[in-house]
């Protein structure tokens, strides 16, 4: 008896049952699992472009390949598979880092910084053992491994660029409802034992801002032109010296009736009347 053709060359539908019942049990999984609607969603969101990336380059290297249908089915559950189950063990790093009380940009990014180098390094291993199905020597299995080895490193991209992209998006709905009841309770009492800890003391938050300038404005005490040391009626530039009341002749002669400045020890002057002469060291050699 001669058979002829390939049993690997008859045509598999694409999107059977088996994949849909697949994705469903998938999505009630993750539901229960994260307790949120977008947390379940959010893997299976970015396995579906990763598979539609990866299926979109298997239809168009199928010609010049000859990729038959069952590459596709393949490259199809592989990527369903890893990018569900990367795209998921960061968002649960991510929900982690926030249930700590880190701020979502500094979550994101520690998840991609731990979770996301398991994530590169299981890739990783997965892409090798894929590609090693070539060293076999059948040429169907070889364009299987490659197929499922480009959907798997597509789905390893998507996990670390698309992913933390989506926890801006969503920011705090990526939560279960319980951890956003407890996010914002706890934020309601610490602003409560902030504002009860000022209410309760009033008077030391401004004591701190008021007193030191008020203590400096009593030491200088008022801006009084009576009280400076510059004659008035005169004026005085910026940057020139207040004259001392030491350094006014004594002797000098001045017009009658002019006032000398307070603080001087000048003899006043009247109308015929000489000037007493200053005492000194040579009125005291006179008296004796």
């Amino acid at each position: 008896m001669e058979i002829g053709g390939s049993a690997l060359e008859s045509e598999v539908a694409l999107g059977g049952t088996t994949e849909i019942i697949g994705v469903l049990v998938a999505a009630v999984v993750l539901v229960l699992t994260l307790g949120s609607l977008v947390a379940a969603g959010l893997p299976l969101l970015t396995a579906f472009v990763g598979v539609a990336i990866g299926f979109s380059l298997i239809a168009a290297l199928a010609g010049p390949l000859g990729l038959t249908s069952t590459v596709s089915i393949l490259a199809l559950m592989l990527g369903l598979a890893v990018g569900i189950d990367y795209a998921l063990f960061i968002t649960s790093r991510f929900r982690d880092e926030r249930a700590l009380g880190r701020e979502p940009e500094e979550a994101a990014g520690r998840a991609v910084g731990t979770a996301g180098s398991a994530v590169v390094f299981a890739g990783a291993t997965v892409f090798i053992a894929l590609v090693g199905l070539g060293v076999v020597g059948i040429p169907e299995l070889t364009r299987m491994g490659l197929a499922g080895a480009g959907a798997v490193a597509i789905a390893v991209l998507v996990a670390l660029t698309l992913v933390p992209a989506l926890f801006g998006v969503f920011g705090r709905r990526v939560l279960s409802r319980a951890a956003r009841r407890a996010e914002g309770a706890a934020a309601r009492s610490a602003g409560g034992a902030r504002a009860r800890t000022v209410g309760g003391r009033p008077y030391d938050v401004p004591s701190g801002r008021v007193g030191p300038p008020a203590a400096l404005a009593a030491s200088t005490g008022p801006a009084d032109p009576a009280g400076s040391t510059v004659p008035t009626g005169t004026s005085v530039t910026a940057g020139t010296p207040e004259p001392a009341a030491a350094e006014v002749p004594t002797g000098a002669a001045r017009s009658a009736g002019s006032a000398a400045p307070a603080g001087t020890n000048t003899p006043s002057l009247q109308p015929g009347r000489k000037p007493s002469a200053p005492a000194g060291p040579a009125s005291c050699c006179a008296a004796r």
